[in-house]
């Protein structure tokens, strides 16, 4: 009896260590060479990737990782696809009539990543999880810091896939005439796609009813911190640092 016990022990220890440097590999050591991504057990059951833009807008899928290059096809939004490979900004993919090309992953709505393919080198970066809407600093392959966030709502997505911060876009306020809505401290990770503080008024008042929908979907697509979390990011992470959102 004290031999099965012992053994049974050994098991559920085999397991809880393995279970461990599951979640390590997944949010400390995403960025390794030839890294494949890990996809929690329940997205590998249904993944589902489709074209995600305009009603009436088409999309092209491009011939290399240059919007200049050749078009392969024009995708229409709700085609189905299928994710080969994840690059900075882009998706490799295989549309449903076996085209194959580079897809800008803003035009992707996905609930898993594919293998991403990494430099050398990446022990800092950022990732993000919207399925737990919170946002991992790593330094040196270790988690130092996390927050919790807003991203977008399913008609605003938050892209998934790989980013860098864009050089040169940052600054400490701006204001939406559009949605009439402002924050501090953004950082830009794809075109107009930022991060930022919780939605202000027009006088940098933070506006109360979106403050309380941090931690949820929220956001028109932007990631959305609490002040002073947006702040620390905004002093502490350089431009070009990898970004990786994953569902």
């Amino acid at each position: 009896m004290y031999k099965q016990g012992l053994k049974l022990n050994m098991v559920r220890s085999n397991i809880i260590i393995a279970f461990s440097l599951i979640l390590s590999l997944t949010f400390a050591n995403s960025f390794s060479d030839n890294f494949t991504i890990l996809n929690n057990i329940v997205h590998e059951i249904n993944k589902n990737a489709e074209v995600f833009c305009e009603e009436n807008e088409q999309v092209p899928l491009k011939e290399d990782m240059n919007p200049n290059s050749e078009t392969v096809a024009l995708l229409s939004r709700g085609e189905k696809i299928t994710l080969i490979e994840g690059r900075v900004n882009w998706f490799y993919v295989e549309t449903s009539d076996n085209n194959r090309g580079y897809l800008d992953n803003r035009y992707v709505k996905t609930n898993y990543l594919p293998p991403i393919k990494f430099n050398k080198g990446m022990k800092n970066r950022i990732i993000v999880c919207q399925e737990r809407q919170k946002i991992y600093i790593i330094k040196d392959n270790k988690v130092i810091k996390e927050f919790i966030v807003s991203t977008g709502l399913d008609k605003t997505q938050t892209p998934n896939g790989l980013f860098i911060i864009e050089p040169g876009m940052r600054g400490t306020w701006f204001f939406s005439n559009k949605y009439s809505q402002g924050g501090k401290y953004w950082m830009g990770f794809r075109g107009n796609y930022l991060f930022h503080s919780v939605p202000m008024d027009r006088n940098q008042n933070i506006i109360p009813e979106e403050l309380a929908k941090l931690g949820h979907p929220a956001s028109h697509g932007c990631i959305r911190l609490l002040t002073e979390d947006a702040e620390w990011l905004y002093n502490n992470i350089n431009d070009g640092t990898p970004v990786l959102i994953r569902p």
